[in-house]
């Protein structure tokens, strides 16, 4: 290698310590380089030149015709800290003399001559002794990186920590007078109270503190890709996967748009992750929120292997005209459109009560209770107090929550009734209160009132079930299928004239009296009876009713039949060819028809019952990889994971948008929108956070993707 056109620019690019043994050979022979330089400095008394002469002078000197600039020698070979002549160089002519006396005389110049000079009298040859040098450099710089990672490692482990538990990163006040500096910098100060060692470090440490806001997203972000690299790739290592999507307005009126991934991962395991959230405000129409979304799911080759998409009902999302949906499948076929279970299972319950003047009356007043209570801590108070009890209150968009106050006043009516009455005598309470009191006091009195909460408790209590089997992370679309057919069977089991009386009797010993009388009617005993059976009946006409056409539309979901393990023993005798055909119809192309029933009848043989019968998807996806046959039954491991990815609710969406509320609080709405992004992800997927965290090289990961990203003021990387 020849040195020769300018031995300095080549030690610039690469350092003397970072070469091999030869090259290192080849400067150490080549010596100093001293060529004239035609630098001309211009000044007010006219221009100066570089004299060679200095050369002679100053025997350590040296310069770089491609610079043109004046270097040290035994600095630019050895040298360890950074300064003009060992780095950038120097041509100020004029005050030339000045400076080759003031840095001969420098402390770092001459101990890096003497190590120099002194190496040829020691037992080490010249190269040697620089490597040496050079091994005693690295090791000073890989003990500061090492210190460096200790308190680096501080930083991730408490973002973690704050992203997970929901917690504000930032104080009002961070100024170092301030009595909160937020929770970083308070937390932070903490661990490093705790490790003397590792503070002294961290105080040492010039132009990094690792506390400012730029540096927490940065970490952040680390931390949040490497999770979003680690569900992405679960999702393409899949055969299969599914979305779930829905929008809501945050705190500051900004559209979020959330996107849940449902798939099966190769150890038989129904997984949902979540890949964000994202402002669609700008465009809110389906051709915007598919344009977004083609965007998010391109690098999953979501046109072959997005097998369902569910959402709300609303027209934006389901419409098969010009709807997302009818978007997303114009582009991927085979993606099938369920609509939200849970919603379907709402708009029974909300619209199967509407039809009932008695039951509207019943819904009015059942709601009117919480809401009294709300509105005043005293009449809280006094609840507390007698009850020791709250009453839930009502949401409008989600009509299950008229369940748990119906539960609620059921199993404390009683007490409700001590309540209001003592409200009625307190002198303190104002006219308004001892109306509203008394008005709800003879409700809770009230035989009507009593008979309908009977009701529609024991009907709540079998919906509310169904409910909190729909809101599973985990449940299959088959078993959500089958639960509603339990659900429908049970409330058409209590249409009987025995229930009906039963109710009707236990109303009558709880309130003390009987029915009201009817006007402009006969009031005679079957007259009044009649009138209620009706009420009786039409209520539970109106839910299986609306069971049944709101979940009646699942004609292209036939094929679930095929793994409705409850059937597996009728299905030894008849092979329910309807439900192949119904699956090859829909994704024929991910199946071998013949090669499939084959595999079905083993599975649905009477001696593989302990494998496969009377289980739930998940379990039989987990039986066939425990048992080593993922390959012995390939497409029977593919129908089952195809049936675990589809969806039944977005009950998940739902979710995310809880934690979006905990995040972006009305105290924290200024908070940018990828930064929100990725603490909703730190948070959402907390439990595959902590998988990856406990992983003895997840530190490292993180450091490495921070070093990386751009030139950081701290050095984190061993060299």
């Amino acid at each position: 290698m020849n040195f020769s056109n300018d031995i300095i620019a080549s030690l610039l690019e690469n350092p003397f310590a970072s070469r091999s043994e030869e090259e290192k050979r080849l400067i150490l022979n080549e010596g100093r380089t001293t060529p004239k330089l035609t630098h001309i400095h211009v000044c007010k008394k006219g221009t100066r030149a570089f004299k060679s002469t200095w050369y002679d002078k100053f025997l350590w000197l040296c310069g770089s015709l491609q610079k043109n600039r004046l270097f040290c020698w035994p600095c630019t070979l050895i040298g360890r800290k950074r300064n003009v002549w060992c780095n950038e160089g120097y041509n100020d002519w004029k005050n030339l003399s000045i400076a080759l006396d003031r840095h001969s005389s420098s402390k770092d110049h001459i101990q890096n001559e003497v190590t120099f000079k002194t190496l040829s009298k020691e037992s080490l040859t010249v190269l040697e002794q620089i490597n040496e040098q050079a091994k005693r450099s690295r090791k000073a710089f890989n003990e500061i990186v090492a210190k460096n990672r200790q308190i680096f490692k501080v930083l991730i482990d408490l973002t973690c920590l704050l992203a997970k538990q929901e917690l504000s990163f930032r104080g009002h006040d961070e100024s170092k007078d301030s009595y909160n500096q937020g929770n970083f910098k308070e937390f932070f100060f903490v661990m490093m109270n705790n490790n003397e060692e590792l503070k002294n470090h961290w105080e040492k440490m010039r132009g990094f503190t690792g506390l400012s806001k730029t540096i927490q997203n940065d970490i952040i972000e680390c931390i949040a890709m490497e999770i979003k690299e680690t569900i992405c790739n679960i999702i393409r290592d899949s055969p299969f996967f599914s979305i779930q999507v829905d929008e809501t307005t945050d705190k500051s009126e900004l559209t979020q748009c959330s996107v849940i991934c449902r798939c099966v991962d190769s150890l038989g395991k129904i997984k949902e992750h979540f890949l964000g959230f994202y402002d669609v405000g700008e465009n809110r129409s389906a051709t915007g929120i598919c344009q977004k979304l083609v965007e998010i799911l391109e690098p999953f080759d979501f046109k072959n292997k997005l097998v369902a998409q569910t959402y709300d009902g609303a027209s934006v999302m389901s419409s098969e005209l010009n709807g997302l949906q009818a978007k997303i499948r114009s582009l991927a076929p085979q993606a099938l459109f369920t609509h939200c279970l849970a919603h379907r299972l709402n708009l029974v319950l909300q619209h199967s009560c509407r039809n009932v003047s008695a039951i509207n009356i019943f819904f009015a007043n059942l709601q009117g209770i919480p809401s009294f209570f709300h509105k005043s801590a005293k009449r809280t108070a006094v609840l507390d107090r007698i009850v020791n009890k709250r009453i839930p209150t009502h949401s409008e968009v989600r009509w299950n929550s008229n369940s748990k106050i119906v539960n609620s006043i059921f199993k404390e009516r009683k007490g409700l009734i001590e309540v209001f009455e003592e409200l009625m005598k307190t002198e303190s309470t104002n006219s308004k209160t001892i109306r509203q009191a008394e008005a709800y006091k003879n409700k809770l009195c009230e035989f009507d009132f009593v008979f309908y909460l009977l009701i529609f408790n024991d009907i709540f209590l079998k919906t509310e079930i169904l409910y909190n089997v729909l809101q599973k992370k985990t449940i299959d679309i088959q078993m959500c299928i089958s639960n509603i057919s339990i659900c429908e069977r049970a409330l058409h089991d209590m249409r009987n004239d025995a229930n009906f009386l039963s109710y009707m009797k236990k109303a009558e010993i709880e309130t003390g009296k009987g029915p009201r009388t009817l006007r402009n009617k006969i009031n005679n005993e079957s007259s009044v009876s009649c009138h209620y059976k009706m009420n009786y009946y039409s209520v539970l006409d109106n839910i299986t009713t609306q069971i049944n056409t709101r979940f009646s539309n699942m004609s292209a979901l036939k094929f679930l039949a095929l793994a409705d393990s409850c059937q597996f023993a009728k299905f030894q005798k008849i092979f329910p060819s309807d439900s192949l055909k119904s699956l090859m119809d829909t994704y024929g192309n991910y199946f071998n028809d013949n090669v499939l029933r084959n595999e079905l009848n083993i599975v649905y043989a009477e001696e593989n019952r302990k494998l496969f019968h009377d289980k739930d998807v998940e379990s039989i996806l987990k039986n066939i990889v425990e048992n080593d046959l993922c390959i012995t039954l390939q497409q029977t491991f593919r129908l089952f994971s195809l049936i675990g990815t589809i969806p039944a609710t977005t009950a998940s969406v739902e979710r995310s948008f809880s934690c979006l509320n905990r995040i972006k609080s009305c105290s924290r709405n200024t908070i940018g929108q990828e930064r929100l992004s990725f603490l909703s992800l730190l948070s959402i997927e907390k439990e595959l956070l902590t998988e990856l965290s406990s992983d003895s090289s997840w530190h490292e990961k993180i450091i490495k993707r921070y070093a990386l990203r751009k030139d950081r003021k701290i050095d984190l990387l061993y060299k």
